[in-house]
């Protein structure tokens, strides 16, 4: 409920309660007002919120034995509007001791007034709304595990469609680099030892018109192997995009999980030519790292660094704030397959918390050390 509207209807009940004291004092109905206004719009910041709401109800039970007459019903409102207002704003487990505080006052009624009925009038609107509020927190506490349910399986969905999508990204360069591959060694050979052949079928032949037949027909493999050459290259350029990759990457999980990732390249990381192995190395490093960032972190914010070590070793950073600071860290599959990838081309992963951020380092020889 918002607060212009709480303040409405509390202003109502003045308003009402006002009109029928008449005879009694106004100065008393209007300090008792500020002092509750004073009281209630100070809950939010209150660090024990059911003192308040006691408080609060206790300042009510007191004004009417000092200011007000026994007759005068409409202060019970100001019980009731405290119990909804409870009831509404409040999901937790410790929501019923919060109303049982605030009921506490109006039951000592009977000790100061005879209120037969209406004290029985009383106790049934108040088990009313207790009812009312129970039936509303289990809602609420179904409706919080659905969305949590669906939120798990929303992030499940986007992380097996990622990883269909890298999969088939990763098998069409592995299929590019196998025809580049195949081009190269079969037609590149065959054109090469055409123009061999037709250089010395050239040296042979003694009429002109043959010559320059031939002359024309080594041009033509020659063209010929210069735009197959082009085309393997083209076919192996996109097996080289490891950064680009990472960019992409990052870019689509910042805008499907609102997650800030502050990518940080030092000098001669852009300009250093990484084979297709260590590309994929460094796509699933950032990808694993920031996929358990989004587990397990205490904030959204993720600090990816990638710099060279004296030029012969590629060296990849990833932090982030995490909730639990357990001493003891377990591996699970996500990082034993990343340690496994790693170790294919001669590096290595650490990983460690310390003060309070969980810090993912990978290190790997620019040289590839096993063949």
């Amino acid at each position: 409920m918002k607060w212009w509207i709480k303040t409405c209807i509390l202003l109502v009940i003045l308003v009402l309660i006002i009109m029928f004291e008449r005879d009694q004092s106004l100065a008393g109905v209007i300090f008792f007002f500020g002092v509750f206004f004073t009281f209630y719009f100070s809950v939010p910041i209150m660090k024990v919120q059911r003192l308040t709401y006691f408080l609060l109800a206790s300042i009510t039970f007191c004004a009417h034995i000092l200011f007000f007459s026994e007759t005068n019903i409409f202060l019970f409102l100001i019980y009731y509007f405290l119990l909804i207002d409870v009831a509404i704003s409040s999901a937790k487990e410790e929501e019923w001791k919060i109303q049982l505080l605030i009921v506490a006052p109006s039951l000592l009624y009977p000790f100061f007034y005879r209120l037969d009925t209406f004290f029985l009038f009383h106790l049934c609107i108040t088990g009313l709304i207790f009812m009312s509020a129970y039936l509303l927190h289990q809602l609420s506490k179904q409706k919080l595990e659905r969305d949590k349910e669906w939120k798990t399986l929303l992030v499940e969905y986007r992380k097996v469609k990622r990883q269909v999508v890298e999969h088939e990204k990763e098998a069409r360069l592995q299929e590019r680099t196998r025809i580049a591959r195949d081009i190269h060694d079969s037609v590149g050979h065959q054109l090469t030892a055409l123009m061999m052949q037709l250089a010395v079928a050239e040296h042979q032949v003694t009429t002109k018109e043959v010559k320059v037949l031939i002359g024309q027909s080594k041009d033509l493999a020659s063209s010929s192997l210069e735009e197959m050459r082009k085309a393997v290259k083209t076919l192996k350029e996109d097996t080289n995009k490891g950064m680009a990759s990472v960019i992409h990457l990052i870019r689509k999980l910042e805008a499907e999980s609102h997650i800030r990732v502050a990518l940080t390249t030092k000098t001669g990381v852009l300009s250093t030519n990484l084979s297709n192995e260590q590309n994929v190395v460094l796509y699933r490093f950032v990808q694993e790292g920031l996929t358990n960032a989004m587990r397990h972190a205490h904030s959204r914010e993720i600090n990816v660094t990638m710099e060279l070590a004296g030029n012969h070793t590629f060296m990849m950073t990833m932090e982030n704030a995490i909730h639990d600071h357990k001493e003891r860290l377990e591996e699970g599959f996500g990082l034993s397959n990343m340690r496994e990838r790693f170790m294919n081309i001669g590096g290595n992963i650490q990983y460690y918390i310390l003060k309070g951020k969980f810090i993912l380092k990978g290190t790997f020889p620019l040289e590839e050390r096993l063949k």
